[in-house]
C-alpha cells in the first residue's frame, strides 16, 4: 500500500496577483546627463619600475611622494625586510601608535620598554634590543629630547623602492 506524499508550499506553482486596470502613466521628467569629470589617473596603471639609488640614497629614509601613506608601505617593508621577528613585531607596535601618513610618533605617545615588552609579550632586554635593531638598519631615528628620548619612524631608501614595486603589482 503506498501512501500519498503531502504537498508542500514548494509544489504550489507561483500565484500572479490579479491584474486590474492600469493608471495612466505618469509623466517623469527627462533626466539630463551629467557631464562627467575627466578622471585625472588612469584606471589601469603601469608597473612601477625602481630608480637606481647611490649608497646614500639607499641608508637615507625614503621620501614618500603625496599621493603615498606610511602605514602600509611600512607594514609591507617591515615584512619583506628579513629582520628577526622581535624587531619587526616591535617595530609593528610602534607603527600603531605613530601617526598614519608621516610615522611621527608624539612625544606624550612615546612608550617606555616596559610597556612595549607588555603589549609584545617580550621581555624588556628582548625590546631594548628590538630597538636597536631597528635603529641600527634604519627603521627608527631616535631624537634626544629633555624629556627623554622621542621615536620617528622612517623607510630606508633601497626598501622603499622595492615597496613601491611590490604596492603597483598589487594595485594592478
Amino acid at each position: 500500500m503506498t501512501t500519498a506524499r503531502r504537498p508542500s508550499p514548494a509544489d504550489l506553482a507561483r500565484r500572479h496577483a490579479p491584474q486590474t486596470a492600469q493608471a495612466a502613466p505618469t509623466a517623469k521628467p527627462a533626466r539630463r546627463a551629467k557631464a562627467r569629470p575627466a578622471d585625472p589617473l588612469p584606471r589601469r596603471r603601469t608597473a612601477y619600475v625602481a630608480r637606481v639609488l647611490t649608497v646614500e640614497e639607499s641608508i637615507a629614509p625614503g621620501q614618500l611622494e603625496r599621493h603615498e601613506h606610511f602605514r602600509p608601505f611600512y607594514r609591507l617593508g617591515l615584512t619583506v625586510s628579513g629582520m628577526p621577528a622581535p624587531a619587526r613585531l616591535v617595530g609593528h607596535d610602534l607603527l600603531w601608535r605613530a601617526h598614519h601618513r608621516t610615522g611621527r610618533i608624539d612625544v606624550a605617545d612615546q612608550p617606555p620598554a616596559q610597556a612595549l615588552a607588555d603589549t609584545t609579550g617580550l621581555s624588556v632586554p628582548q625590546v631594548l634590543v628590538a630597538v636597536q635593531v631597528l635603529h641600527t638598519r634604519g627603521w627608527l631615528v631616535v631624537k634626544q629630547l629633555r624629556r627623554g628620548e622621542a621615536f620617528d619612524l622612517v623607510i630606508p631608501g633601497a626598501v622603499l623602492e622595492t615597496v613601491r614595486v611590490l604596492h603597483s603589482c598589487r594595485a594592478n
